[in-house]
């Protein structure tokens, strides 16, 4: 391989996968699956960096120093820019949590690991997609992984076993595709996020590269139709998939095949398709979908992170301003770092890149240690904003406490210090968690202690099972274990509190409304005293980031109040099918509390009362301290 052809194809074939990502990103509804765009730059960096390694290795030129260079200039000086871009726009746009979150995000940049970081930071109180603004660089933290251990092992195997290397290639893949579909089912976000679950994608180009230092002769008609074909499979799924649809999985293999089918068909000469994707407009979109990728998303993100603000006009303006960006980054950026019009020598680019990720790292964990520097945007707005982390203190070791543990009694307590006997236990979802706090208040004003056994995703019903939850949880067994607790330490007094407004509309074998009330009898049977807490209102704004942001902005944002009737009939329309038949239980009403006149408080104090829409901050759970007191205070 003493050459490598340029393929204006294959960056019309780049083309077509940064528009897919872009106008999906951008919420255009025909393109849904638009996400499979990534797959499709995969398999061309599969391509062409297995192209590259043949390549000098063939002629005696390869290095890993100049391999590594090259990768260098043609990934981090944009990325770079972005980066530093992003901190300085989040500096007067993000609030202190967000902000956080987004120096972890840079931080991570410096050891090329935002794959993992996106994977650790996914589940059940992660934060939405829209609020990180460096969230698309997972697929560059996949890459860069597979650009540092890649070449070790092509270069290791043509030397020490060259004529085995087609044969690794394809065993490689295999078994990275096996086990992307096993984990898939058990784990999609690790066979998302991780290197070992997407290294089939990139090995599909790189066995083609491989497979073309002595190709077959093909007649024109096979290329042709295998190029259509190629098309037909990269586009079908951009407009067919939606955020649904399973994956990667075998829903990932037909992008990449299609994408893979392209770059063979048009090996041994032009294409029909390869004609198409060869027009320049398209071709020169290709040459800068790297600089468009990197800025789309941080443009979308600052869009749509102030409520109300995000519609399609907005959209239009993100893609077309990150469109001039990417034209200037590519020009006066990304070609001459890679002409070595800046920087031309090895040393120099090196040493540039060393202090660029201790920048990275540097800038990105001291936001991250400075918990997002609240003291930029002032009292007010630190204040509200400081309830978007206000949740349970005791969440991480208290809430979904494995069942092993509730079986040999170690379960928190709300006095965990005190000899006192715990007389009452708080059983129940994520609401539950998020209520602990007055728990905890009401324990240590009258020494009243007390056992806390809440579990995410999982209302506190004996006979719950749901096939959604029970493929990732063990809610069922959690429920039977609490339950049996409650018997086997004569605790008589229960506080069942959950998203009954979520739970109670399940109609299974049974409705959810019987499962609940046979819970309580079965509890009023073995001598315990039940309470249960109606759903205090949801907001259908994020109260903590809204009254920041309304305070940080000086003026009201276009958010609906929650008037103390509609909320009261549509809760009671909702549990009725509870409420009405209710027997042996205590039912608890936070509604005078939370909506003292027609409207329902969304703060007080100048603090949040909630973490999110309908989570209650640990702040918001003291304001509702008065609902419980009167049992603690009578005793228990």
């Amino acid at each position: 391989m003493s050459d490598i052809r340029y393929r204006p194809d294959i960056d019309g074939l780049r083309a077509i996968a940064v528009l897919s990502v872009i106008l999906c990103h951008a919420g255009v509804p025909m393109v849904s699956g638009g996400f499979v765009g990534v797959e499709v730059f995969f398999v061309i960096s599969g391509f062409f960096i297995t192209s590259l390694i043949l390549k000098d290795v063939s002629e005696g030129k390869f290095t890993f120093s100049g391999f590594w260079e090259r990768r260098l200039r043609r990934i981090l000086p944009a990325l770079a820019v972005v980066v530093f871009a992003t901190l300085y726009a989040g500096w007067f746009l993000l609030l202190p949590k967000d902000y956080d979150a987004l120096g972890r995000q840079a931080a991570v940049q410096a050891v090329f690991g935002s794959n993992i970081l996106f994977y650790k930071e996914a589940g059940y109180f992660d934060s939405a997609s829209y609020l990180k603004p460096l969230l698309h660089t997972w697929s560059l933290g996949v890459e860069e992984q597979f650009y540092l251990l890649y070449p070790l092992a092509v270069f290791a195997m043509l030397k020490k076993a060259r004529r085995f290397f087609g044969h690794f290639l394809i065993g490689i893949a295999i078994l990275s595709f096996v086990l992307s579909l096993i984990v898939t089912d058990n784990n999609p976000e690790l066979a998302f996020y991780m290197l070992p679950f997407r290294m089939w994608e990139l090995f599909i180009g790189a066995l083609i590269a491989y497979y073309a230092q002595n190709p077959k002769a093909v007649s024109s008609s096979w290329r042709n139709a295998a190029s259509v074909i190629g098309i037909v499979a990269v586009l079908a799924p951009v407009f067919l998939y939606t955020k649904s649809t399973v994956f990667p999985g075998w829903a990932a293999l037909v992008p990449c095949l299609g994408a893979g089918a392209i770059i063979w068909a048009g090996l041994q000469g032009r294409t029909v398709v390869g004609e198409i994707l060869s027009l320049r407009p398209i071709v020169c979109v290709g040459l800068i979908s790297y600089s468009w990728y990197l800025w789309h998303w941080p443009a979308i993100v600052f869009a749509k992170y102030i409520p109300g603000f995000f519609d399609a006009k907005v959209a239009a303006l993100c893609v077309a301003g990150s469109l001039v960006l990417a034209i200037l980054s590519w020009k006066y950026i990304e070609m001459p770092f890679r002409r070595k019009k800046l920087l031309p020598r090895t040393k120099q680019i090196y040493g540039a890149a060393f202090i660029t990720l201790v920048l990275f790292a540097a800038l990105g964990l001291g936001i991250y240690y400075n918990y997002g520097v609240p003291a930029r945007l002032g009292i007010s707005v630190a204040k509200y904003a400081s309830g978007i982390a206000d949740g349970n203190p005791h969440r991480e070791q208290c809430d979904k406490v494995p069942v092993g543990d509730i079986k040999a009694d170690k379960v928190c307590q709300t006095l965990p210090d005190s000899t006192v006997k715990p007389s009452y236990m708080l059983w129940g979802d994520s609401y539950a968690d998020s209520m602990a706090f007055a728990f905890y208040d009401l324990s240590q004003k009258y020494k009243q202690n007390g056992y806390v056994a809440t579990h995410h995703g999982c209302p506190p019903i004996t006979g719950y099972v749901e096939k959604e939850w029970e493929a990732n949880n063990d809610c069922h067994l959690f429920n039977l274990a609490a339950f049996d607790f409650i018997k086997r330490h004569n605790i008589n007094h229960v506080f069942l509190i959950a998203s009954w407004l979520s739970w109670i509309g399940y109609a299974g074998d049974e409705p959810t409304s019987v499962l609940l009330q046979r819970t309580i009898d079965d509890l009023h049977k073995a001598g315990v005293k039940v309470y249960v807490l109606l759903d205090p209102p949801s907001a259908a704004f994020d109260p903590p980031r809204v009254l920041a942001m309304q305070a940080l902005y000086k003026r009201e944002l276009n958010v609906p109040l929650i008037k103390k009737k509609a909320y009261l009939e549509q809760r009671d329309r909702a549990l009725a099918p509870f409420t009405r038949k209710a027997r042996h239980v205590t039912l608890i009403d936070p509604a005078d509390r939370m909506c003292p006149d027609e409207t329902c408080v969304v703060e007080h104090d100048g603090y949040s009362l909630y973490y999110n829409q309908g989570h209650m901050s640990a702040k918001g759970a003291g304001y509702l301290l008065p609902v419980f007191e009167p049992y603690f205070k009578r005793g228990f």
